[in-house]
């Protein structure tokens, strides 16, 4: 109880993996969410990589009416990741655990994860 029911879309993003094994996300969240967080990766197998990745807080809007509001803390999302073997989409889960500013846990969520490789022919209704 008190998670989002099955099948909820946490979130849906552009990732960038880079070969210095650090990701950049930037999230179809609200900015105030934190929408642009950073991670790290490694391969942990054949096709298959494992990402640390680092949510540094985002704003409780609640009652704040400009929409500012104060921090809610960070969050931590571990990944695994296969890729297929064309190298152009991946599938995973993911364990995401959100704290507060003192560093309690507020929720954690376990789940799934796809992706598509962007190229410059990748159109809006290619990712769909």
């Amino acid at each position: 109880g008190g998670g989002p029911p099955d099948g909820t879309v946490i979130d849906d993003a552009l990732i960038v993996y880079h070969s210095d094994k650090t990701e950049i996300t930037v999230s179809g969240r609200p900015p105030q969410d934190g929408n642009v967080c950073m991670g790290v990766w490694e391969k942990t197998g054949r096709s298959r990589y494992l990402v640390n990745h680092i949510t540094w807080g985002g704003l409780d809007t609640t009652n704040a009416p400009a929409g500012i509001g104060n921090p809610t803390g960070p969050a931590r999302i571990i990944s695994k990741i296969v890729v297929s073997p064309d190298g152009n989409h991946f599938v995973g889960t993911f364990s995401l655990t959100a704290h507060d500013t003192s560093g309690n846990v507020t929720a954690h969520i376990i789940g799934v994860l796809k992706g598509t490789r962007v190229t410059v022919n990748t159109t809006v209704g290619d990712l769909l």
